[in-house]
């Protein structure tokens, strides 16, 4: 069983159906569905940011999504007998969320607190905060589901919000920010405090489930799909194949001739994974951030590669795309 999309997909899409919103541009759109789930995540959230301008879409759907939103990984969470074993699960299964670096969140203890942090936050181009705002509002919400006491939590962020007061009714708990990192800080009693209601009983037969989803996951993605996730989550898709190789601790020339066998080159898989992002990039942003994004040095070069592609220009494919009103916003930016 893979998981073709996270939790929190249906229920932006939701959102944005009670809003009003007509979202089939994207979620119809055959490149969407071939994304993998954090490509599909990241796509629909850019577009829901553009159509609503609402800065706080990751904690309204972080605070959306319920416990068997998760599914078999529900199991593990709701048998988790204290928040800190909560909390270590969603570490244990971040790869589902994020699969790169391994360590994008950590729980360590001190004397008298408990710090769960997010190290490697992801930043989407023009929504930087979404991933960090998701993160935290849903393992936040998924903790008062459960009963934990969160009455002492604080949160500190690297970054401030336009509305500082909405940020903080929305998230519900005290929060400091610009502090130079993401993380919630707990009390040690609260976080080992026994959770009321849960079925620990059954925690290590809903542990094995969880791995072998896992499993399943690891196994049924395959290696382009790895190489396309660590090139999609750079802070730029012009990492060279030395570089990815590295991340998947193997040598290049090991990963070049796997990819060989699965009928893929490294060079083909970077050109599909830059036309689908730059299709993606391009109803965002101008033609020339999104050739500088890739790895371009100017956006002539970008406007080649696109055309070679795709058979068609950015902008022939933005006049396909979007109407005249989005398409004269997108100019003016």
């Amino acid at each position: 069983m893979t998981i073709k999309r996270l939790a929190f997909e249906p229920v932006l899409v939701k959102h944005l159906e009670t809003l009003g919103i007509d979202h089939r541009s994207v979620t119809s759109d055959l490149g969407f569905k071939k994304l993998d789930r954090q490509g599909r995540l990241y796509r629909l959230a850019l577009f829901a940011k553009s159509a609503t301008g609402d800065d706080l879409l990751g904690l309204r759907i972080g605070k959306k999504v319920r416990i068997n939103g998760f599914g078999p990984l529900s199991y593990a969470i709701v048998s988790a007998p204290t928040a800190r074993h909560v909390l270590q699960t969603s570490i244990k299964y971040m790869r589902i969320f994020q699969s790169h670096p391994p360590n994008a969140a950590t729980l360590s203890t001190g004397r008298s607190n408990v710090v769960f942090e997010y190290k490697h936050p992801i930043r989407l181009k023009g929504f930087t905060n979404f991933v960090p705002d998701l993160f935290f509002a849903s393992n936040l919400q998924t903790l008062s589901q459960l009963g934990a006491d969160l009455a002492e939590v604080r949160l500190e962020l690297d970054y401030a919000p336009t509305d500082i007061a909405a940020y903080r009714a929305e998230i519900g708990i005290p929060v400091t920010f610009k502090a130079g990192r993401n993380r919630l800080i707990m009390p040690q009693a609260a976080i080992d405090a026994p959770l009321s209601g849960t079925f620990s009983t059954y925690s290590r037969a809903h542990g094995r489930l969880a791995e072998n989803v896992l499993a399943s996951i690891a196994s049924e993605e395959g290696l382009p799909d790895r190489v396309a996730e660590i090139l999609s989550l750079a802070r730029d898709q012009s990492l060279r194949a030395s570089e990815v190789a590295a991340a998947l601790n193997v040598s290049e020339r090991s990963l070049r001739r796997r990819l060989s066998k699965m009928g893929w080159s490294f060079t083909a898989l970077l050109a599909e994974l830059r036309t689908e992002l730059s299709r993606a990039y391009l109803l965002e942003m101008p033609v020339r951030d999104v050739a500088e994004l890739l790895g371009y040095c100017d956006a002539s070069t970008f406007r080649r590669a696109f055309r070679r592609w795709t058979g068609i220009t950015p902008d022939g494919y933005l006049r396909e795309t979007l109407p005249d009103n989005s398409r004269r916003r997108q100019r003016a930016i």
